[in-house]
């Protein structure tokens, strides 16, 4: 009869989704229901989507798989027809729409890789070539993604398939799978009372890595900023007043904001630049990490005519693994707050049954509203570990060149 959180209140009601009692000041009213959380929410959201997707596969059973089948074999027979190579930079969109773009539907087609080496099409391996939902768009789409420029060789015209370039929306979370080593990334958006405690542990582990930094963070703790440029860490630009880009925080959709447009953003970025410029004579990396991650395609090609390839963090989505930390989270009664040693167990086994941490990038903050607990206490111990199991620590960009020096090549277009 008590609220789950508060122990000694009342609660008539229960989340809609987990069934938990909760007390009028932990209920949240989103359309017409009463939920514990955001994060139940959008658990009931994420069910519902997929409940009603599979009715309608199931209904209309026959009808996907003949149109599926038809575009595999389309696909199928004009791939080796092609002749030329496949840049990773590259996607391909089926020329037809088909029923397939539905959401949690995927078509396979068969390929021969050209090249011997560790070849993979976004995050599958070179057996196959995946046809899939691009971006909640009407088309689907497949990137190749390769530690060659030679992913696939294919030759003529295709019918089914069209080709465009698509690195101006590139969003890079990961680098090679084959490669044992892996970026601990930092993002200073306001808060830096965790620096100085940060950069010694770095320095005294001999790491150096890629951190992201708002114009705001640089004005307030300039001498800390001129003391990572010091130090050998490579900067990124994490906006200048580390403002939201899209909806994603009323609607749980990446739609852009009204208000934010190109012109918007190139402000942003180029006001940050300039701050680190001014104070430590040195460009920053072309490289970006947007405020709360909130991005899409108009909004990573807009950074892109400015000078920056974005970089995000880690996600295994089929295992519900992520390497963002969630450092940031300090209220206990948040179904999103994790103890520093959940979090340090959280990395140390992210992959385990897979890849590892290969190619992993991770999200780790400079700063914390915590009072006690803190995550940073736990690097030197994270660092450690990863290390005795034969990782090597790089900067983002390093990590680039030695996974896909096509887009490593970008960084340096002017």
């Amino acid at each position: 009869m008590f609220c789950h959180r508060h122990k000694d209140r009342f609660a008539k009601r229960r989340c809609y989704y987990c069934g938990r009692r909760i007390c009028p000041k932990c209920q949240h009213h989103i359309l017409h229901h009463i939920f514990c959380s955001h994060s139940c929410h959008n658990k009931y959201r994420i069910k519902n989507s997929a409940k009603k997707t599979q009715e309608y596969i199931n209904k209309n059973k026959s009808r996907l798989f003949k149109n599926a089948q038809s575009l595999v074999h389309g696909i199928k027979a004009e791939i080796p027809k092609f002749f030329k190579f496949i840049l990773p930079s590259e996607v391909f969109i089926p020329s037809i729409l088909t029923i397939i773009t539905l959401s949690l539907v995927h078509v396979y087609a068969s390929f021969q890789p050209v090249s011997n080496r560790d070849n993979t099409v976004g995050l599958f391996p070179a057996e196959h070539l995946t046809i899939s939902e691009d971006n909640a768009l009407t088309e689907p789409a497949v990137s190749v993604v390769a530690e060659e420029p030679e992913a696939l060789k294919v030759e003529g015209e295709s019918k089914n398939i069209k080709k465009r370039d698509a690195l101006q929306s590139y969003d890079i979370a990961r680098g090679s799978i084959s490669r044992k080593e892996l970026s601990i990334t930092f993002d200073g958006g306001r808060e830096g009372n965790d620096v100085k405690e940060i950069l010694w542990i770095l320095r005294k582990r001999g790491l150096k890595t890629t951190i992201f930094l708002t114009g705001e963070f640089i004005e307030r703790y300039p001498e800390l900023v001129r003391e990572m440029a010091q130090d050998g860490h490579e900067i990124g630009n994490h906006t200048y007043s580390h403002p939201h880009l899209t909806t994603y925080e009323k609607n749980f959709k990446h739609m852009t904001l009204p208000d934010v447009d190109r012109e918007f953003l190139h402000a942003e970025v180029k006001k940050s630049a300039k701050l680190f410029k001014e104070i430590t004579g040195e460009e920053m990396a072309p490289l970006w990490r947007a405020p709360y991650g909130e991005i899409n395609k108009e909004i990573l090609q807009w950074a892109f005519e400015a000078g920056y390839i974005h970089i995000s963090w880690t996600v295994d989505l089929k295992k519900k693994e992520s390497l963002d930390t969630l450092d940031w989270v300090n209220d206990e009664n948040s179904s999103l707050y994790l103890t520093a040693d959940e979090i340090k167990e959280k990395i140390l086994n992210f992959g385990r049954e897979g890849n590892g941490l290969n190619g992993g990038i991770v999200l780790m903050h400079l700063g914390t509203e915590r009072k006690s607990d803190v995550v940073h206490e736990r690097l030197e111990e994270i660092i450690d570990t990863l290390s005795s199991r034969g990782y090597k620590f790089v900067k983002v960009s390093d990590m680039l060149k030695n996974s896909n020096p096509h887009i490593f090549a970008q960084l340096n277009r002017d």
